[in-house]
């Protein structure tokens, strides 16, 4: 979650207790960014774009096994829902696999929306989409899933929604 001072910070959980949290400093508020956050099956990893920038950085990192997401993933706050983003949520995908370089470069598109159900130069990785939300319907607490797997997300609490794109 992005927090009022500038940190992005990214949290796994491994049953109730174990786990593991980074968190990476210097974003600036107003500024758009695309975050990536990966597991492989042992490394948790975020990775980050922003502005109109084709440079990808390295957000931090740290080891996890047997990471079970379970029936929650939970976008914009912690497990508590105690620490919220203090930003704008727009675009949220996930897939099965973890995207190459090239592919989360494609798929931020310096910062222009890109239709991740559909492949592009340096992006092939649709069938491994799970869930794609474009949070464009301005209204309600659900946000419909644009990919083929309709997995709806519930929004908890208030949402403010806005036509603001980058």
């Amino acid at each position: 979650f992005f927090t009022s001072n500038g940190e992005i910070r990214t949290q796994a959980r491994v049953g109730s207790s174990g786990g593991v949290a980074f968190t990476k400093t210097g974003f600036t508020t107003g500024v758009w960014y695309m975050i990536a956050i990966t597991y492989d099956a042992s490394t948790l990893a975020m990775k980050y774009m922003s502005g109109g920038s084709a440079t990808l950085n390295d957000g931090g990192s740290a080891s996890i096994s047997n990471l079970d997401v379970g029936p929650q993933l939970r976008v914009g706050s912690d497990q508590n829902k105690g620490n919220t983003v203090d930003g704008i949520i727009d675009e949220v995908c996930l897939w099965d696999t973890v995207l190459p370089d090239d592919s989360l470069k494609q798929v931020y598109n310096l910062g222009k929306p890109l239709d991740v159900t559909s492949a592009a130069a340096d992006y092939t990785e649709t069938v491994n989409l799970v869930g794609y939300w474009t949070m464009d319907a301005g209204t309600g607490s659900s946000v419909s899933d644009s990919s083929t797997n309709s997995n709806s997300l519930t929004i908890q609490g208030v949402a403010d929604y806005t036509s603001t794109t980058p």
